[in-house]
């Protein structure tokens, strides 16, 4: 039992000495409760376990105001927190929601049962078992007394706020002959054939069983189109439709290939440059120089510019024949880059010309935040962030904010590659090649039909 509090909180000095041990940030308290964040990523699964170790649980907000509170503090930091699909979404406390704050086209329901909170400070659904995301731990006040804090419990006492493994669910819920069920949150029968409840399974449970025999339906799942999201690899992807092709308007941000084979990263300025494989890296990784012209943004800090602007990947990882996209995806290749260019308005003759071309088709695929001037008007949704680029030596990362670096698919040779570049000072597109060692954004097209 842990009884040396803080006099200011009342929260256990001890534990709090263990959490910040074992890697945790105080990110907000008050007077019945304190927000750790955990340092290294988990899923749901574990860090549901390792919030009761730690005599909590994974974070719950008790009003809009603490969402947008704790989110503020995290300052970007996407997280997974106490949300989770039972028969309907609940807070891992047992207690119904109140109110929501669910981003555009969530949650998707496509096997994800639990919550992250996105780096806009709104909320999406994952998969229990998805570990890319650090985690939330909610510590409750220690208290003199403890008590049953189940909300479906019979003897739930609102009044303390630490479990102490009293709680019965019997007296108050279940009739003969039934049990309460943890993970139904209700009563059963006993005998799990003993459909009438009455302690035994005789001809009425038979006839019970027959009566509904064969009245199951396959649900029906919606279809997808182009414009819903597309999970991949526990992210889910904004799309968008420009002309006849659908687009991914966030960057890739995988760390494997479409197999699950994992991509080579944190390579040093030396393994960069003379990488003949594939590679990724986040803008601003180790200690390699890094320059940051992005306003309101720590573009050089991994975990703002990861979530943010995805990840940036050498040409190599492009080729390899593993795939970087979902299946029935792929890379644009230098040629859907033109003809998506004619889409949205550009002369055929300059969409197949190299350098500077067009007239405002570079302002609408820019986004509307995040360049140091010139923001775009995103006429299209397309959300070309300023994410820059790693250099092809690999030893420094630059243009974070001043521009928007694509690979295509299409090499020019064996040394270089045809990619697209937005810029901050203009509203054209630039068609280059450039060496294949490049750390470049990548989005992905869907295969034509």
């Amino acid at each position: 039992m842990l009884a040396l509090c803080h006099l200011s909180t009342g929260f256990s000095q001890e534990l709090d000495e263990i959490l910040e041990a074992e890697g945790f940030t105080l990110i907000s308290s008050n007077d019945s409760t304190s927000f750790w964040l955990s340092e290294y990523p988990s899923s749901f699964v574990l860090a549901s376990d390792a919030a009761e170790a730690f005599g909590g649980h994974l974070a719950t907000f008790s009003s809009l105001e603490e969402n947008d509170a704790v989110w503020q503090a995290l300052q970007g930091v996407p997280v997974i927190f106490g949300l989770t699909l039972q028969e309907e979404w609940t807070w891992v406390t047992g207690e119904p929601l109140s109110w929501t704050k669910w981003d555009t086209s969530q949650p998707t329901l496509n096997g994800e049962n639990s919550g992250h909170l996105r780096p806009n400070g709104k909320w999406n659904d994952v998969t229990d078992d998805y570990g890319g995301y650090r985690w939330l731990l909610e510590v409750p006040m220690v208290s003199g007394q403890g008590g049953c804090t189940h909300f479906q419990a019979c003897n739930y006492d609102s009044a303390v706020l630490f479990e102490n493994g009293t709680c019965e669910y019997v007296s108050c819920h279940c009739l003969e002959g039934t049990i309460w069920n943890e993970n139904l949150g209700g009563c059963v029968g006993s005998v799990s054939a003993d459909l009438d409840f009455d302690g035994c399974v005789g001809m009425s449970d038979l006839l019970n069983l027959l009566s509904v025999f064969g009245t199951c339906a396959e649900p029906e799942l919606a279809e997808w189109t182009c414009g819903d999201p597309l999970e991949y690899q526990g992210y889910d992807y904004l799309t968008v439709l420009i002309g006849e092709q659908c687009w991914f308007s966030e960057n890739l941000r995988t760390e494997a290939y479409a197999n699950g084979d994992e991509i080579a990263s944190h390579l040093s300025e030396e393994e960069w440059d003379g990488a003949a494989v594939g590679a990724t890296a986040v803008y601003g990784d180790g200690d390699l120089t890094c320059y940051d012209y992005a306003p309101d943004l720590d573009a050089c800090g991994p975990g703002q510019s990861l979530s943010t602007f995805g990840r940036v990947y050498n040409w190599h990882s492009i080729a390899d024949e593993r795939g970087l996209c979902p299946t029935g995806w792929q890379v644009p290749s230098d040629w859907d880059w033109s003809v998506m260019e004619q889409a949205i308005g550009m002369a055929p003759n300059e969409a197949e010309s190299s350098g500077w071309r067009g007239t405002n088709e570079g302002s609408q695929l820019k986004s509307q935040i995040g360049w140091s001037s010139d923001n775009g008007t995103d006429s299209w949704s397309f959300n070309g962030l300023p994410a820059g680029h790693r250099h092809h030596s690999g030893n420094y990362f630059d243009a974070a904010g001043n521009a928007a670096l694509f690979w295509t698919a299409t090499e020019l040779d064996s040394e270089r590659a045809w990619f697209r570049i937005l810029s901050h000072s203009e509203s054209r597109i630039q068609r280059t090649p450039d060496f294949k060692t490049y750390g470049c954004s990548v989005r992905c097209i869907k295969d034509p039909q």
